[in-house]
């Protein structure tokens, strides 16, 4: 359980924190803060206190290969390893050292990479003065070659050390207060081949001075064949040399006296000490950068250790400062870092309260953590070099920085920098970063007007394909946009053919064009078009497999641009010979179509062209036959033989109109044994009346049946009005062929044969082995004599009626709608009638009153005085002046009708000139029935003849208006008398 203080301390340093927990997604090109982790990442720094509570205050603490050893103030070092549970190993100093006062204290910790061996420096509180130097491996010893030397650096042997085994510690290089380098190595005391009176040391001997003025020696660092540095306070030195290749010590003596001068570097003093810090990839490889805490800031820079910068006696390049302090940020004031430790990308200075980390890429501050005296004040930092972890420790409390994913959002520094290579290299395991680099290299690129290389890394990103090519388009960056294509093409499977199908189909079209735009300037020679070319050949070739389904396609556009050598290259390629043929052939081309056939020699293609190339060169092409005849069927080569008869016999029938029999007979027999097809075409020209035909029809007949020629025989049946033998045949081989010919021949027979026919198809579908009964029932809807009841005798007698109940259905509604048209049309018919009685009725109940003064309209004389037509308009009128008004206007058959009625009704006792009433007539009781029967019907014949309408409003009248007063006829007379 967390105590108090522990709780109170984490609450204090989440509150003090600055980290900004936000990712940005978009790069950093405002040099802003860059965000340390998302809401859904682990953060990259994060603390973790160790559970360990110290007896005295810490005053050191150093750690390496996962060995952490702690100086306290009470003179006592701890070690602990923390791959065996933090295992802790306590050695009091007081033993080793005379310290009669008690003023001494530790100065300094030294370890080696390997955790293995630590050097320990103390001096006099008082005096400043080294009180002792102690090796401390597996026991402590005094090391006495190095008493009086205040030791501030040592460089350790890095090759030894990643031989875990050994034991030593190899030639090192120790630094002193006083600016003394020496080399020595160290063996532990019950391991020494020396006496232990003499100390760790198997040699020691001074390797070099950086001078009287120089100062302390903060850090050293070297590697075996590579270059060493050294640096005091305010002086970074670079030693570049070859060691020693014999087997006396010491080793590094020749490195520091080089005859050139040493190379260093001076920063301004602001501090009491400095600090040297480097980053390795890895725990047995050579540093890759450096950092050197100093007064203006931290100067990091990357080693460079080719061969060109060993000769140049320097490996210090890349040299950027870091400054931590500035004017806005106001957080460090006027005090100096307790300490600092270097990563890959980011510099971790430690101060007096405060942990700031700062990006060595962009100088940006990305975390800030503040820590309380909770656990007293913040003493040191420290980094484990072998496995990177940072620790921070205060007088009693020891804090682990765990580094996760240091590298996520580095490469949006580098794509601001514009440094594309680098982004990619750190985002190379994620694709959406990837993408997002690979798209803003190629906008720079395009933003330069380096179109190609734009191209080329669009091709590679994910960015839309349609809006990458319309920018080239609308540019007129033809070459950028073929880029383009062939480096997407490049990036496709080959499952993806519909893709490459269409980028080879677009890239074919755009070589076409510049081919064609150089042809037309006049430069199908030039370089330039042959270089188009052959990468119109090698896009052809590279592709040729995708292009089989779509070759027609790529014919169409070759052939669009006329361009004839690559059309035929390309049919080559695909070995399309029949296209090369058929290319040469539509040209005119004869002679080379005979060479690429000759060339080939397939016989199947000389079964198909010679026909054509007998047309042209009869000579070369029998010649060739002749040649090639042991492989060929010379049956099969009939066709071509005889097409030149075929074309002169047809010229005959066609052109000249000869109908000779003779030559028809002929033709038709040559197409039923060369070209069934055209024959098909003739018999449909020449009809199906047996009459008019100019051939000999048995003869066709029988040479079709011979040919076994189904459909020709079916034909010529017809045409013989063999109806039912045509329509037996057809069913043979082809239903809807009998189908045709039953409906064709219905034309010539009547319904009842037509009818017969369409039963023989009937019930042939329903007896054929599939017993087809849904077919069967669908005939009844193609002809429309049929009935279900019709071909219900031919159905097996135990079919299950689901198969034609809905053509019973369908036939019973029909039934049903004809009975209810005829129910519609009597109940109409009987309306009708009923109408028709009662209009009879009415009319005869209808009247008009007659006053006896009313007179005839025509004659003025009173109407009651004899028989007369009363019209509804109010006219009246006597029959025969009526009659006498009438007759001109009627038409002749009319009028010799009217004067015949009158003779018979004057015969049989009528009116002459002057007509009796209706009542008159029939009063007589003379006559007999029979003839008043007959003087009634012709009454009823005048009365329908005259009385229809009124004369003066009726239509005759009217119609009249346009007949002269006097007829032409008249016309002569009628001057005679106006004469």
């Amino acid at each position: 359980m967390a105590s108090l203080f522990d709780q109170y301390e984490r609450f204090a340093s989440l509150s003090g924190s600055t980290s900004r927990p936000v990712l940005d997604v978009e790069p950093n090109h405002d040099n802003s803060i860059i965000n340390m982790c998302s809401d859904s990442e682990d953060p990259i720094f994060s603390k973790h206190k160790l559970d360990f509570l110290p007896v005295d205050n810490i005053t050191h603490l150093v750690v390496s290969n996962n060995h952490v050893v702690i100086a306290l103030r009470n003179k006592t070092i701890l070690r602990m390893d923390l791959l065996h549970g933090s295992q802790t190993t306590d050695t009091e100093l007081t033993a080793f050292i005379s310290d009669k006062s008690h003023t001494s204290r530790v100065n300094h910790l030294f370890l080696d990479p390997t955790g293995k061996h630590c050097i320990i420096n103390v001096i006099n509180s008082e005096t400043q003065v080294s009180a002792e130097n102690l090796y401390l491996a597996r026991k402590c010893v005094q090391m006495s070659k190095m008493r009086g030397h205040v030791i501030t650096a040592v460089g350790w042997n890095y090759e030894v050390s990643a031989r875990s085994q050994s034991n030593t510690t190899a030639n090192i290089l120790i630094g002193t207060n006083k600016g003394l380098i020496f080399e020595s190595e160290l063996v532990p005391a019950d391991e020494s081949k020396f006496f232990p009176i003499g100390g760790p040391e198997q040699y020691f001997k001074q390797a070099f001075e950086l001078g009287s003025d120089a100062g302390p020696v903060s850090a050293i660092e070297f590697h075996k064949i590579r270059p060493l540095s050294a640096h005091e306070s305010i002086r970074l030195y670079q030693f570049v040399g070859n060691a020693s290749n014999t087997s006396d010590s010491p080793y590094l003596y020749q490195v520091f006296n080089t005859p050139y001068s040493t190379p260093y570097q001076d920063m301004p003093r602001h501090m009491n000490f400095s600090q040297l810090n480097f980053y390795y990839p890895n725990p047995n490889s050579i540093p890759q950068s450096f950092g050197w805490l100093t007064g203006p800031g931290v100067l990091c820079g990357r080693i460079d250790i080719s061969p060109k910068s060993v000769t140049n006696n320097s490996v210090i390049s890349d040299t950027t400062l870091l400054t931590y302090r500035s004017e806005t940020d106001t957080s460090f004031n006027d005090e100096n870092p307790i300490g600092f430790v270097l990563t890959q990308y980011h510099v971790l200075i430690l101060m007096r309260n405060f942990l700031k980390i700062i990006c060595v890429l962009n100088d940006e501050v990305v975390f800030e953590e503040y820590f309380t005296e909770t656990y007293g004040k913040l003493v040191g930092i420290a980094k484990d070099p072998t496995r990177g972890t940072v620790w921070v420790f205060t007088h009693l409390a020891i804090y682990r920085y765990r580094i996760v994913a240091e590298d996520r959002n580095i490469w949006k520094i580098y794509l601001a920098k514009r440094d594309f290579e680098a982004a990619k290299r750190l985002a190379r395991n994620d694709a959406i970063k990837t993408n997002e680099i690979i798209c803003s290299e190629a906008n720079y690129y395009f933003s330069k007007k380096n179109y190609e290389k734009s191209a080329s890394l669009y091709a590679l990103s994910h960015k839309c394909f349609e809006e990458i090519a319309l920018k080239f388009i609308q540019i007129n960056e033809d070459e950028a946009l073929k880029q383009f294509l062939v480096c997407k093409l490049d990036t496709l499977s080959l499952k993806d053919t519909t893709q490459l199908t269409v980028l080879v189909l677009w890239l074919i079209e755009i070589q076409l064009n510049q081919m064609g735009s150089l042809k037309n300037a006049g430069k199908e020679s030039s370089h330039d078009y042959q270089l188009i070319e052959a990468e119109f050949e090698s896009l052809l070739s590279q592709n040729k497999n995708c292009l089989i389904k779509s070759r027609k396609a790529v014919y169409d556009l070759i052939e669009s641009h006329g361009n004839q050598k690559n059309w035929i290259h390309f049919a080559v390629l695909m070995q399309d010979y029949d296209r090369v043929i058929e290319y040469h052939l539509q040209h005119k081309n004869y002679s080379q179509a005979l060479t690429v056939l000759r060339q080939q020699g397939v016989t199947d293609m000389f079964y198909r062209f010679a026909p054509i190339i007998m047309q042209e060169m009869p000579a070369e092409l029998i010649s060739l036959l002749i040649q090639l005849a042991p492989q060929l069927d010379s049956t099969k080569l009939i066709p071509a033989l005889c097409l030149e008869t075929i074309r002169y016999l047809e010229h005959c029938a066609y052109k000249l109109g000869d109908s000779d029999p003779v030559i028809h007979n002929y033709l038709l027999a040559l197409y039923a044994q060369t070209t069934p097809d055209k024959l098909m075409t003739y018999l449909s020209m020449k009809g199906e009346d047996e009459s008019t035909v100019p051939y000999d029809i048995r003869y066709a007949a029988r040479i079709c049946c011979e040919l076994g020629l189904e459909r020709a025989c079916v034909h010529l049946y017809s045409t013989m009005g063999m109806c039912e033998e045509a329509v037996d045949l057809a069913l043979t081989f082809d239903i809807q062929l009998a189908k045709q010919t039953a409906d064709r021949s219905g034309d010539q027979i009547g319904d009842q044969l037509r009818k017969k026919l369409w039963l023989r198809i009937a019930r042939h579908v329903i007896s054929s082995e599939e017993k087809d009964i849904k077919t069967a029932t669908k005939i009844l809807k193609e002809c429309e004599l049929l009935k279900i009841e019709d071909i219900l005798p031919f159905f097996p007698d135990f079919a299950t009626i689901d198969h034609f109940k809905e053509a019973i259905c369908s036939s019973l509604q029909e039934y049903n709608r004809n009975i209810e048209s005829l129910k519609e049309d009597m109940k109409s018919a009987t309306e009708s009638a009923h109408q028709i009685r009662q209009d009879i009725k009415a009319f005869r109940n209808k009247f008009t009153i007659i006053r006896t003064e009313d007179n005839c309209t025509v004659c003025s004389y009173p109407v009651l005085n004899r028989a007369f037509y009363a019209f509804p308009c109010g006219h009246l009128f006597h029959n025969d002046c009526l009659v006498s008004e009438l007759m001109p206007y009627l038409p002749q058959s009319q009028q010799q009708r009217v004067d015949e009625i009158q003779r018979n009704l004057n015969y049989s006792g009528g009116p002459s000139t002057q007509f009796k009433t209706n009542n008159d007539v029939l009063g007589d009781q003379s006559n007999s029935i029979s003839i008043a029967n007959d003087r009634e019907r012709l009454l009823n014949e005048l009365d329908d003849i005259v009385g229809n309408e009124c004369f003066y409003c009726g239509d005759i009248i009217i119609s009249s208006i346009d007949q002269p007063f006097i007829l032409p006829e008249e016309m002569s007379q009628a001057m005679e008398g106006w004469d």
